[in-house]
């Protein structure tokens, strides 16, 4: 198997994580939402892609031919690489915000309707 073009790869995947990871918070930027904790959100992730993409897919391959071998287990690990990248936004966002917003006004509307 070869481990550099299986590496490299994965660091081109996510130096384009790193890309993708930007346009959330350009989105919030249009709303008005920008504040330092979405900008740690999403800002965060994002600068940590980059730089382990970079330090992952450094150089150019002698050999960048690939076979079935690889290609599994370059998409395997990307689906898992990509899940845990992309929970990290939603670590920062507290567990009570969510509660405030919504759980608690349909509580509310359900002791009213009584």
């Amino acid at each position: 198997m070869n481990y550099k073009v299986v590496i490299h790869t994965l660091g081109q995947l996510l130096k384009a994580l790193s890309v993708i990871l930007i346009f959330p918070f350009i989105v919030a930027l249009i709303e008005s939402e920008f504040s330092v904790q979405i900008l740690l959100a999403f800002l965060g992730p994002s600068a940590l892609c980059l730089g382990l993409g970079f330090i992952l897919a450094h150089g150019k391959l002698k050999d960048s031919t690939f076979y079935t071998r690889e290609g599994i287990v370059i998409v395997g690990f990307g689906w898992i690489i990509i899940s845990l990248v992309g929970m990290l936004p939603f670590i920062d966002i507290p567990f009570q915000y969510f509660i405030k917003k919504s759980a608690i006004k349909a509580i509310a509307q359900i002791f009213e309707d009584n």
